[in-house]
Protein backbone atom coordinates (compact mmCIF):
# COMPACT_ATOMS: atom_id res chain seq x y z
CA UNK A 1 0.00 0.00 0.00
CA UNK A 2 1.45 3.36 -0.75
CA UNK A 3 1.66 6.18 1.67
CA UNK A 4 -0.15 8.94 1.18
CA UNK A 5 1.23 12.23 2.09
CA UNK A 6 0.17 13.99 5.09
CA UNK A 7 -2.03 17.22 4.79
CA UNK A 8 -1.40 20.00 7.04
CA UNK A 9 -0.04 18.05 9.74
CA UNK A 10 -2.58 15.12 9.63
CA UNK A 11 -1.91 11.59 8.28
CA UNK A 12 -3.84 10.90 5.16
CA UNK A 13 -5.12 6.86 5.44
CA UNK A 14 -7.81 6.95 2.33
CA UNK A 15 -7.82 7.80 -0.88
CA UNK A 16 -11.43 8.32 -3.14
CA UNK A 17 -12.55 9.15 -6.80
CA UNK A 18 -15.44 10.92 -7.59
CA UNK A 19 -16.68 11.01 -11.27
CA UNK A 20 -17.95 13.66 -13.15
CA UNK A 21 -19.09 13.97 -16.37
CA UNK A 22 -18.96 10.18 -16.97
CA UNK A 23 -22.52 10.19 -18.49
CA UNK A 24 -21.82 12.61 -21.14
CA UNK A 25 -18.27 11.02 -22.11
CA UNK A 26 -20.12 8.33 -22.75
CA UNK A 27 -23.30 9.45 -24.66
CA UNK A 28 -20.46 10.90 -26.92
CA UNK A 29 -19.23 7.43 -27.81
CA UNK A 30 -22.65 5.84 -27.79
CA UNK A 31 -23.75 8.83 -30.08
CA UNK A 32 -22.04 6.96 -32.49
CA UNK A 33 -22.30 3.49 -31.78
CA UNK A 34 -25.51 3.30 -30.08
CA UNK A 35 -26.40 -0.22 -28.34
CA UNK A 36 -29.21 -1.38 -26.24
CA UNK A 37 -28.33 -2.53 -22.49
CA UNK A 38 -31.07 -4.43 -20.49
CA UNK A 39 -31.21 -4.40 -16.35
CA UNK A 40 -28.68 -6.52 -14.92
CA UNK A 41 -26.25 -6.54 -18.20
CA UNK A 42 -23.13 -6.07 -16.86
CA UNK A 43 -20.69 -4.07 -18.78
CA UNK A 44 -16.80 -2.63 -18.65
CA UNK A 45 -15.76 0.50 -19.29
CA UNK A 46 -12.82 2.44 -20.24
CA UNK A 47 -12.86 5.97 -19.06
CA UNK A 48 -10.41 8.78 -19.97
CA UNK A 49 -10.24 11.77 -16.99
CA UNK A 50 -8.51 14.44 -15.97
CA UNK A 51 -8.06 15.50 -11.65
CA UNK A 52 -10.34 18.52 -11.32
CA UNK A 53 -10.20 18.94 -7.93
CA UNK A 54 -8.19 17.42 -4.72
CA UNK A 55 -9.53 17.95 -1.26
CA UNK A 56 -9.83 15.97 2.08
CA UNK A 57 -12.60 15.39 4.42
CA UNK A 58 -12.02 13.69 7.81
CA UNK A 59 -12.25 9.88 8.72
CA UNK A 60 -14.83 9.61 11.40
CA UNK A 61 -14.05 8.78 15.17
CA UNK A 62 -10.43 9.40 14.62
CA UNK A 63 -8.08 11.86 13.69
CA UNK A 64 -7.37 11.17 10.09
CA UNK A 65 -8.04 12.17 6.37
CA UNK A 66 -9.89 10.92 3.41
CA UNK A 67 -8.20 12.53 0.06
CA UNK A 68 -10.99 13.17 -2.19
CA UNK A 69 -10.04 13.16 -5.93
CA UNK A 70 -12.64 14.52 -8.44
CA UNK A 71 -11.95 13.27 -12.08
CA UNK A 72 -13.93 14.96 -14.72
CA UNK A 73 -14.65 12.47 -17.75
CA UNK A 74 -12.63 13.47 -21.26
CA UNK A 75 -14.47 10.17 -23.06
CA UNK A 76 -15.55 6.70 -22.19
CA UNK A 77 -16.65 3.63 -24.07
CA UNK A 78 -17.87 0.31 -23.59
CA UNK A 79 -15.03 -2.31 -24.32
CA UNK A 80 -15.31 -6.34 -24.71
CA UNK A 81 -15.07 -7.89 -21.21
CA UNK A 82 -11.86 -9.98 -22.50
CA UNK A 83 -10.10 -6.55 -22.92
CA UNK A 84 -10.17 -5.98 -19.25
CA UNK A 85 -10.95 -9.28 -17.31
CA UNK A 86 -7.50 -9.51 -15.80
CA UNK A 87 -7.10 -6.33 -14.85
CA UNK A 88 -10.31 -6.28 -13.45
CA UNK A 89 -10.38 -10.17 -11.67
CA UNK A 90 -6.58 -8.63 -9.79
CA UNK A 91 -8.54 -5.68 -8.37
CA UNK A 92 -11.39 -7.85 -7.26
CA UNK A 93 -8.56 -10.20 -5.58
CA UNK A 94 -6.34 -7.05 -4.24
CA UNK A 95 -9.91 -6.09 -2.37
CA UNK A 96 -10.78 -9.32 -0.99
CA UNK A 97 -7.27 -9.34 0.36
CA UNK A 98 -7.78 -5.66 1.85
CA UNK A 99 -10.34 -7.33 3.82
CA UNK A 100 -8.43 -10.09 5.20
CA UNK A 101 -10.25 -12.99 2.38
CA UNK A 102 -7.43 -14.61 0.78
CA UNK A 103 -8.57 -17.14 -2.10
CA UNK A 104 -7.47 -20.89 -2.25
CA UNK A 105 -5.38 -21.43 -5.21
CA UNK A 106 -7.19 -24.59 -6.85
CA UNK A 107 -4.80 -26.36 -9.88
CA UNK A 108 -5.54 -24.15 -12.76
CA UNK A 109 -5.85 -21.12 -11.08
CA UNK A 110 -4.09 -18.24 -12.62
Amino acid sequence: MADLTPYEDRDVLQATIKLTNAGDGLSQGLAIEPAEYHVGDVISLVIEATIARVAYEPIPDIDVLRRVHTAKTIIGTVVQPETVVKLLDKAKRDVERAKGVERIPFQGDD
